[in-house]
């Protein structure tokens, strides 16, 4: 019998990113410097019982380093969450995208998601929208002193699931 237990990390119902429970994630780049997934013209606000997030445009980009451009806004709990060693771990989120002068069509041209990541071992996993499709990004980042270019792979999974709700509620 699978055991079950819930808990409600954020609602995000309060019309702002909590600070106590999210922060913008950062990442060293060496040379004493971090990389901040903070885009400046980021507006934030209540919508449909949650937290609508816009970016339009996006003005920060990196242009030698994949990890630091592909997040434009990105935001980690500030906290861990355990994961069983030997029962199903379950993460849920409800979400929804628009996309701007992009390919809807097209995960690759811009998404939303929901990221897993282990920066230890350089592991993401995420479930990515555009608003019209869906898939899941499973990776292993190339982290200097974690991975090397023989370790680290991308794959990209479209419409990875049946039967789940892909339209935007927000």
């Amino acid at each position: 019998m699978l055991k079950t237990e819930t808990n409600l990390y954020d609602d995000m119902s309060k019309g702002r990113v909590d600070a106590s429970k999210w922060k913008i994630l950062s990442f060293p780049m060496g040379n004493d410097e971090n990389w901040v997934w903070d885009e400046p013209k980021a507006k934030i606000a209540s919508r449909n019982g949650g937290l609508a997030l816009t970016v339009d445009p996006f003005t920060r980009k990196h242009d030698k380093i994949h990890m630091f451009d592909d997040p434009k806004q990105l935001y980690a709990s500030t906290r861990t969450f355990p994961v069983s060693r030997d029962q199903v771990t379950v993460f849920e989120a409800e979400m929804g995208a628009e996309t701007y002068r992009s390919n809807a069509e097209d995960l690759q041209d811009a998404f939303a998601g929901l990221i897993l990541m282990d920066f230890a071992t350089g592991m993401i996993f995420d479930f990515i929208t555009t608003g019209k499709k869906i898939g899941a990004i499973y990776e292993r980042l190339l982290i200097p002193g974690v991975t090397d270019e023989k370790t680290a792979f991308t794959y990209l999974i479209e419409a990875p699931f049946s039967g789940v709700h892909t339209k935007p509620e927000m």
